[in-house]
């Protein structure tokens, strides 16, 4: 009788997904226009017009000293981890690992990538873009393998305007499934929330016109990562 409760308890609190797309979270006006504002000119102000197409122009939160932007920040992380709590009910405790600042103008993108894993393929190699027309996943040794940032479990975008063309995010579960892609417009004040793994990877096409300005988060169970404020 205790084992059966139990199970009807898991079924009960444990989320269930269809497919990996509906682990995606999309929240319209996750900050204010003023939060998206006081963020924008604290960055703009920082970097003083130079902008790069060849970077993503970077500003790390460890490197913010003002006051009401750490507060800011920080009010935000804790939303999201609330929201991640909520929905994707994990079983250990999640915390903020890395916070930044980035800017994209015209010409910029991202790369193909999962935040914590790449695939490997003896025959075809470990470019993520080109495994998605030349590997099926079946070739003898290829595998997943741990990444740079390994220890990471969710990511969170956090688009602070929206005046510009391009810079959509597309996800997909690559590079060998391919069972579904999503392309996000970007607006001003949304959240874009996903685990991260194989089924949740994502690029952001180019630029076309403007300057997009985002913070992102990303979160992990590994205590050793735990980003101390």
């Amino acid at each position: 009788m205790r084992k059966l409760f139990f199970l009807f308890i898991l079924a009960v609190c444990v989320p269930a997904f269809a497919t990996p797309e509906d682990q995606i979270i999309i929240r319209e006006n996750f900050i204010t226009p003023e939060e998206a504002a006081l963020l924008i000119d604290f960055y703009d102000a920082q970097k003083q017009g130079n902008y790069s197409a060849q970077t993503d122009n970077i500003l790390p939160m460890q490197d913010v000293s003002d006051r009401t932007v750490r507060t800011l920040v920080q009010q935000i992380s804790d939303r999201i981890l609330e929201l991640i709590a909520r929905h994707y009910q994990p079983n250990r405790i999640q915390q903020l690992d890395f916070c930044a600042f980035f800017s994209r103008i015209k010409g910029n993108s991202a790369i193909y990538h999962a935040d914590n894993i790449r695939f490997e393929c003896p025959i075809h190699g470990t470019d993520q873009n080109q495994l998605r027309a030349t590997c099926n996943g079946t070739c003898p040794g290829s595998r997943f393998v741990p990444n740079h940032t390994g220890w990471r479990t969710y990511t969170g975008l956090v688009y602070l305007d929206d005046d510009f063309e391009g810079g959509e995010i597309v996800f997909e579960d690559g590079p060998c499934q391919h069972t579904y892609q999503k392309v996000i417009p970007i607006q001003a004040g949304m959240l874009v929330l996903s685990p991260d793994g194989s089924d949740f990877y994502h690029e952001v096409l180019r630029m076309r016109r403007g300057i997009r300005h985002s913070i992102h988060f990303w979160f992990t169970d590994n205590p050793r990562y735990f980003y101390r404020w």
